[in-house]
């Protein structure tokens, strides 16, 4: 079967379906009503029959069956896994490698593709004479919490069960409805540098069967790239918003990516590489960073953070550790983000409710300079609260 891709939805006529389902059947020696497998195909919902045309009725399907003919068809593969062709098929190269977790040419090709997309990038930012950390340092905290409202941090009001699953619900409800099969084409260079990026992580994700050291070079690639994708990032939308070419509707929201960046690119990389398989590779990377003066802030909080947000082992430790040895207000910042975060939404007994208080409390000490009586008084909150709840 030839499926014409100058077609809608890469339909193929009804007699060439026909005929390629009979061809199949006749080399494999069996004899089948051709015709009433197809009816079947179409009654199931696999494919979809408009006029003399038949196609995959979703996008996953054709995928999926693109996705088993490179199992077994290596000239197929090759095609799919070419460097002019792969960002076509990023899905089916994300399924392939998450059948076949232990191929770590394809993890080493792809994460090298990406770097190389960035290489441009990396040299132009370089070639300004800032370190990473100048894109992103501060000379004030931005916590907008006073003195006298600390304690409002304990709050009553904290995600349940049923609203992480409404949350969840609305995510899936905000994702675009298919609406046909899209065509497989190149896209702009910028389009290009993050969905090569997007795909190494997914990449490394479904590696978990490749040796360790790879795994871990791998890792620290991707880490190295991403930074540069966040800052190439910062100075263009930087710009947008300098010269008025962002609606006036959109002004705000681009505003508060900015000023939350580092957060939101680990949120992005999290949802895009997030297995506890990776634990120890970033637990790793950890321990390495702590003996590499040559490694940004930025970077380490991307590790340390994506490390806590798989639920690491001893991650409290790490977080605690963290926090207490850095002094950079941005990092500091995102880090009062992130945890309070983890306080409102993931927190769902006391030990960890006070761990993650203790660490907001120190987090207000070294990014606002505030007293330990501040730390104490929210902390006290918590206690006297769960006191009246208990009783």
């Amino acid at each position: 079967m030839h499926v014409e891709t100058d077609r809608e939805n890469y339909s193929d006529t009804h007699a060439n379906v026909f005929q390629f389902i009979n061809n199949y059947l006749k080399n494999k020696g069996f004899s089948y009503n051709v015709e009433k497998i197809l009816e079947e195909l179409v009654e199931s919902g696999i494919f979809i029959k408009e006029d003399n045309f038949i196609h995959f009725r979703f996008t996953c399907f054709l995928e999926y069956f693109l996705v088993k003919k490179m199992s077994f068809d290596p000239k197929f593969k090759e095609e799919v896994l070419d460097e002019t062709n792969y960002l076509k098929y990023l899905n089916e190269i994300d399924y392939y490698t998450g059948l076949n977790r232990d191929n770590d040419d394809i993890l080493k090709s792809i994460i090298q593709r990406s770097s190389d997309t960035l290489a441009e990038v990396k040299k132009t930012i370089d070639s300004f004479g800032l370190t990473i950390d100048d894109y992103f340092n501060q000379s004030a905290s931005q916590i907008n919490i006073p003195k006298n409202q600390v304690t409002s941090l304990v709050s009553d009001f904290r995600a349940t069960e049923e609203d992480l699953i409404n949350m969840d619900d609305v995510k899936l409800q905000s994702q675009k409805a298919e609406n046909g099969i899209e065509k497989k084409k190149k896209g702009r260079t910028d389009e290009e540098m993050v969905k090569a990026f997007i795909l190494s992580l997914k990449v490394l994700k479904n590696s978990e069967e490749v040796d360790g050291t790879v795994k871990f070079n791998s890792l620290k690639q991707i880490l190295n790239s991403s930074v540069y994708l966040a800052i190439l990032y910062k100075i263009i939308a930087s710009h947008m918003i300098e010269k008025k070419l962002i609606p006036e509707k959109m002004k705000d929201q681009q505003i508060r990516i900015l000023q939350f960046l580092p957060c939101y690119h680990e949120m992005l990389m999290n949802d895009n590489m997030a297995t506890q398989k990776l634990a120890q590779t970033l637990y790793n990377k950890i321990l390495d960073d702590k003996k590499n003066n040559t490694v940004s802030d930025f970077e380490k909080f991307l590790s340390v953070y994506l490390y806590a947000d798989i639920r690491g082992q001893h991650y409290f430790d790490v977080l605690e550790e963290y926090i207490n040895s850095n002094n950079k207000k941005y990092i500091l910042d995102m880090s009062f983000a992130k945890i309070m975060n983890y306080y409102n939404i993931r927190s769902k007994d006391p030990e960890s409710d006070l761990k993650y208080l203790n660490m907001i409390g120190d987090i207000l000490i070294k990014a606002k300079g505030y007293s330990k009586n501040e730390k104490s008084a929210l902390m006290d909150k918590y206690k006297g609260k769960k006191r009246d709840k208990d009783a």
